[in-house]
């Protein structure tokens, strides 16, 4: 059996998914951006709260939408307009991971089952950011069961014109030894500036496996299909998107046990450089899905 709990601690909001059991739980901040804080499956921890302190707690599971990645300068043009995202750049003069990350989402719905727990929640943006001026509404369902976490997300165009997209995930993942290592299918680049502004998707040999402790990570590859598998001396698991093209941002932190392993649906800068950016009419819905399965082995 399976329960459903909401905190409040030092005015965040959370609220809890777990077995009775105990081979499972999930924490996920209502508050701000309704991201995935913790994660447990099958009595392994997967994803661990990050402390207040940690610059990486921000973005922690952070849903990137509009946009995946930067906006370079924080400008772009749409539909031959010129857009500017200035009045919303962060500390490091930058404008990152969409605009979610600090929105309050309301319990739309939630439900129990002896073998899962679920939760939808829902934000309705119905004010005009400067520089993308479009409103629209975003519904989170999590669904938790012993060895998997599914996260679907559908977002709707509330405004009467179409608008731009793209749209990613940012987990943090605990490594804690040498000897996490991330597999997938890739024979495509996504090659920087120095600024690490993408430039353009460049074709090379085959990809090998990523061993995240052999180096400082912030590489993007476009994938051949929507699976991205993840092993430690702890777990193993495997990522599934449902949607295509498929994005793999792999980024460490300096001196942290943690890698994030971001799939999206574009790189950054998206609505400058086009690289799988996608567009979403007026009163259309798109959805997409997210699953981290917990597995005995890689296949």
């Amino acid at each position: 059996m399976y329960s459903i709990d909401y905190t409040n601690i030092n005015g965040d909001k959370y609220v809890e998914l777990k077995s009775k059991l105990g081979y499972s739980y999930a924490k996920i901040l209502i508050n701000k951006g309704g991201g995935l804080q913790t994660l447990s499956l099958n009595k392994r921890i997967i994803i661990e709260e990050l402390d207040n302190s940690s610059p990486e707690k921000k973005y922690a599971s952070s849903i990137m939408f509009p946009f995946a990645g930067r906006i370079n300068e924080g400008l772009y043009n749409y539909n031959d307009e010129e857009y500017d995202l200035s009045d919303v750049l962060d500390q490091d003069n930058e404008v990152k991971h969409g605009f979610l990350i600090d929105k309050n989402f309301d319990v739309k719905e939630e439900n129990i089952t002896d073998s899962s727990a679920s939760v939808i929640l829902v934000y309705v943006e119905d004010f005009y950011i400067k520089g993308f001026p479009f409103k629209y509404q975003v519904e989170l369902t999590y669904l938790l069961s012993n060895y998997t976490l599914n996260l679907d997300v559908k977002i709707k165009n509330k405004s009467n014109v179409t608008f731009p997209f793209s749209i990613g995930w940012h987990p943090y993942f605990i490594s804690k030894d040498s000897k996490g290592t991330v597999y997938f299918n890739s024979k495509n680049v996504v090659v920087f500036n120095e600024k690490m502004i993408p430039k353009e998707v460049a074709e090379v040999e085959k990809v090998p496996p990523i061993n995240i402790r052999e180096q400082h990570l912030d590489d993007c590859f476009e994938l051949e299909d929507n699976l991205v598998q993840f092993k430690t001396s702890s777990y193993a698991i495997n990522i599934k998107s449902t949607s295509s093209p498929n994005f793999l941002q792999l980024y460490t932190p300096v001196n942290n046990e943690l890698v994030a392993i971001e799939v999206m649906t574009a790189p950054a800068d998206s609505f400058n450089n086009k690289i799988g950016l996608q567009y979403l009419d007026s009163n259309e819905t798109y959805t997409i899905g997210w699953e981290i399965k917990e597995v005995t082995d890689l296949n």
